[in-house]
């Protein structure tokens, strides 16, 4: 199951399904010939997630307590519950994981997650606290195995994620900062090209936040965030029309439009 999974699930579009859906069916296979074992509840939670299935997840992760669940598991499910807009649950979930890997690069996307889980559950101080946290463990350089400083990929989405959650607590020119900072050091970078859209969305500049997304999409035809922008942009501008347009490209792509 594993094996099919990364070797055979390609990364975009209906193909991406395809491979999700013949993981799928090994892992019935496989339970026609005995119990579920932990493993495969973990491989088959994971896949759900992946495939877009989010109810039949959602209606697994409860049939074991938390602690069963491997940490990937619980953090893969703390990222649905996040975007069903459960987010104390989401909290509870993405601590749980991240208590087992406490400083683990594997755990950063989850820290990140926890960062924006906090800030929709309304407990802001806390969000400031685990925003903090992450960006003092994540320099702008690190090691490498050779021993030699080398840049940190992880540096430009902490410094993003800590600009883009000042802007959610309302404080846009602080965003605007830390923007400018990061994008001096990474004027290419996807993630801060997208949050350059974002913010000028909440600032109240849908025109000039459809052109950064038009821009980004140029470089990045297949990502699915610059293309919920435009919709955004468009149902601010009250082009509703073109903004159903963008959401129908989203649900055909298989991802769901929940902004």
């Amino acid at each position: 199951l594993r094996w099919s999974r990364q070797g055979h699930v390609p990364l975009h579009g209906n193909d991406t399904h395809q491979g999700l859906d013949e993981a799928l069916a090994l892992h019935e296979a496989a339970l026609a010939q005995g119990p579920e074992t932990g493993d495969q509840a973990d491989d088959r939670l994971q896949l759900l997630l992946q495939r877009g299935l989010w109810a039949q997840a959602m209606a697994l992760g409860p049939q074991r307590p938390d602690a069963q669940w491997s940490a990937f598991a619980r953090a893969a499910l703390a990222d649905v519950y996040l975007s069903q807009r459960q987010p104390e649950r989401a909290v509870v979930l993405y601590r749980s994981a991240i208590a087992e890997y406490p400083r683990d690069p594997e755990s950063i996307p989850w820290r990140h997650g926890l960062v924006y889980a906090l800030l929709e559950a309304g407990e802001h101080a806390a969000c400031r606290e685990a925003l903090q946290t992450l960006v003092a463990d994540v320099p702008r350089f690190r090691a490498g195995v050779d021993g030699q400083r080398q840049a940190n990929p992880e540096y430009v989405h902490v410094a993003v994620l800590h600009a883009m959650v000042n802007a959610y607590l309302e404080d846009t020119r602080q965003a605007r900062r830390l923007l400018d900072t990061i994008g001096a050091l990474a004027p290419f970078s996807p993630a801060v090209r997208q949050a350059e859209g974002d913010l000028a969305l909440m600032r109240g500049w849908p025109r000039q936040a459809r052109a950064h997304y038009e821009r980004l999409q140029v470089d990045e035809p297949r990502a699915r965030a610059p293309l919920a922008g435009l919709a955004d942009a468009a149902l601010t501008l009250g082009e509703y029309p073109l903004a159903e347009q963008h959401l129908d490209t989203l649900r055909e792509s298989g991802q769901n439009p929940t902004r």
